[in-house]
């Protein structure tokens, strides 16, 4: 459970500025449908030089910019006017018989189509693409060629033949070792098989998707781990390697200033010996050898002094070199130790970001105070894997109902926060533009979580592309009516658990997410329930199960999960959280924590609590 650490005036001012400019921004990007002036005015741009492209009978041009209008008129869901300007391409090109752009505006159109639920006109188009790719030996787009016509057989209910086109796309795929588009083929083929009625099969495809899945996001955590290894190791090394010339440079000058005192030292013992020695003779020498033997002796004393000068000033100039080199090794260390500390300047100015990042996203989750005005008997579990979290709960109430949802958002961490603040601003918008009348009839759980799935799409304006990141998030959500005894619940991939009279009921959610997909045109499901006094209603992510742990480093796995919910159902609810965290800890051991943990528990009283206004402040 999440507590507010910032009471004042001032933070819930700063929450309420931030929220209000994520719901603005929000508004913006789903009201940008109509196409903008400069965008029009470079269709007609285009439009001009088609028609100048086609005075002049230059085919290929003609068709480039009627290619370039079909894709604007695209990217604003313009589809009529995009298929017609593919289509006049489109036939420009089978003039020319230019293949690869033949199959590309066949590809497009088939999307096009599907997208306007034409599934006729979407697969003459799509096989015409799947031709032309074998043709031209494309075997990667013939993949995703023939997994887009299986999701379009599956729309039509033609399970069979949709399973066969997948399962032939898995098998091509496999040969050219595209772990993506294996990825893509087991998910299709789960989600199928689920449509189909063969649970089995579909448990067990959906196995295979997962573990890939696991296994690439992994990979992307370890080449990040290593690229900040290699980069530490090598600003070791440089600092190692410098400190190393350091000191062989400075023992290098202490060699040289010993050689040069030695040879002065010696040269000076010479030159007093050689000084003695003539003296002796020029004392032996008559008087008239005196002029010429003062002579020779001044002569000697100027070049002894010239030899010691030359000597000096060689001196000199080596400890100078050595100085600069000395200086030039100070620089260089003080240079790399400043730029250690600027790394780690960074890194603390990122790491404080994530922290007040953090802040926000307690503000925007609902405090106790505003939960414990209208629900006694509860709990939440909310455990991230980093400072802030992918997974959020958002509850809310209106009149006698309580509307309570548990969400996984794609990814974790910053990406994921971003994503889970977004997600409790459209449940916010979405659920106060409806009426309620006192009667859980007038809220929808299905229609919430449609319209939650457009606002997701529209928001990140997501087309299906390929390339494109598929963000989006799971959500268990349910409407509790206590005046009525009634639930209503919706899921996108995660389920909702009660337990009435120790035993555990379990209702599926919808397998699709919140997100574009390829059954992003299908209505969610809704169930309707009783309700009896003392039910145990959970939801939850799916972090809680998919966390390895054990001896045997495995899955908690929902068996268990369920399992534990059983035996810990009976007792307060604030000792179920502390069981559930403090099994989880012992289970993951020494192991990390692979994503976030979030699980929601709610025992049904025999009344909703009423709030009070006068001392409670409003969320």
């Amino acid at each position: 459970m999440i507590n507010l650490n910032e009471t004042s005036n001032a933070m819930y001012f700063r929450c309420f500025i931030i929220y209000t400019y994520i719901i603005s921004m929000s508004w913006c990007v789903l009201r940008a449908q109509e196409i903008p002036a400069d965008v029009q005015q470079q269709l007609n741009s285009y439009k001009d030089q088609a028609a100048s492209s086609h005075q002049q009978n230059n085919t290929i041009e003609e068709a480039k910019f009627y290619n370039k209008i079909a894709y604007l008129y695209w990217d604003y869901q313009k589809n009529e006017e995009a298929i017609d300007y593919f289509k006049k391409s489109l036939y420009l090109n089978e003039e020319i018989n230019n293949r690869n752009a033949i199959r590309v505006i066949n590809k497009n159109m088939g999307l096009i189509y599907s997208d306007i639920g034409k599934f006729n006109e979407s697969l003459s188009h799509l096989n015409t693409s799947l031709e032309y790719n074998k043709a031209m030996g494309k075997k990667s787009e013939i993949v995703a060629d023939m997994l887009t016509i299986g999701a379009i057989r599956s729309y039509q209910k033609n399970y069979d033949e949709s399973l066969k086109i997948t399962e032939e796309a898995l098998t091509k795929a496999k040969e050219l070792n595209d772990i993506k588009l294996i990825k893509n083929a087991y998910s299709q083929l789960a989600e199928v098989h689920e449509e189909a009625g063969n649970s089995q099969q579909s448990f067990e495809y959906y196995q295979q998707y997962a573990s890939i899945q696991k296994h690439l996001q992994q990979e992307e955590l370890t080449e990040l781990a290593s690229k900040n290894e290699q980069t530490r190791e090598e600003l070791q090394q440089q600092s190692q390697q410098l400190e190393k010339a350091k000191d062989e440079v400075v023992e290098a000058h202490e060699q040289v200033t010993a050689a040069i005192e030695e040879k002065e030292k010696i040269a000076l013992e010479r030159e007093l010996l050689a000084q003695e020695n003539e003296l002796k003779e020029a004392e032996l020498k008559s008087s008239r050898y005196l002029i010429s033997i003062l002579a020779g002796g001044s002569i000697f004393v100027v070049i002894i002094t010239i030899l010691v000068f030359i000597q000096m000033r060689q001196k000199k100039k080596a400890n100078n070199l050595l100085r600069q080199q000395h200086e030039e090794i100070v620089n260089q260390k003080s240079q790399i130790e400043d730029q250690h500390n600027t790394l780690q300047k960074q890194q603390q100015k990122i790491t404080d970001s994530i922290h007040y990042a953090q802040r926000i996203q307690k503000a925007v989750l609902p405090p106790d105070d505003y939960i414990n005005a209208f629900i006694d008997d509860y709990f939440i579990l909310l455990k991230p894997r980093d400072i802030v979290s992918g997974d959020f709960y958002w509850i809310t109430k209106k009149d006698d109902t309580v509307i309570m949802a548990a969400a996984d958002c794609t990814g974790h961490g910053v990406p994921g926060a971003f994503m889970s603040m977004l997600g409790v601003a459209f449940l916010n918008e979405i659920v106060n533009k409806i009426s309620v009348n006192k009667h859980v009839s007038a809220l929808q759980s299905d229609e919430i979580l449609t319209q939650l799935r457009e606002y997701v799409i529209h928001s990140l304006h997501q087309k299906g592309d390929r390339e494109e990141a598929k963000d989006g998030m799971d959500i268990a959500l349910c409407i509790i009516d206590l005046e009525r005894m009634k639930l209503q619940y919706s899921g996108a991939h995660n389920p909702l658990y009660i337990i009435r009279n120790h035993e555990l009921q379990q209702y599926n959610a919808d397998k699709m997410p919140i997100a574009l997909n390829e059954m992003a045109t299908r209505p969610f499901s809704k169930h309707d329930i009783d309700l009896q006094q003392g039910d145990l209603i959970y939801l939850f992510s799916d972090g809680y199960v998919d966390q390895f742990g054990g001896k045997n480093g495995r899955k908690f796995l929902a068996k268990n999960f369920k399992s534990l919910l059983v035996d810990i159902h009976d007792k307060p609810m604030d000792e179920q959280k502390k069981l559930l965290d403090s099994k989880i800890e012992q289970w993951k051991g020494d192991r990390e924590q692979l994503d976030d943990i979030l699980v929601m528990g709610f025992k049904v009283p025999d009344k909703l609590k009423k709030r009070q206004p006068a001392t409670i402040k409003d969320w």
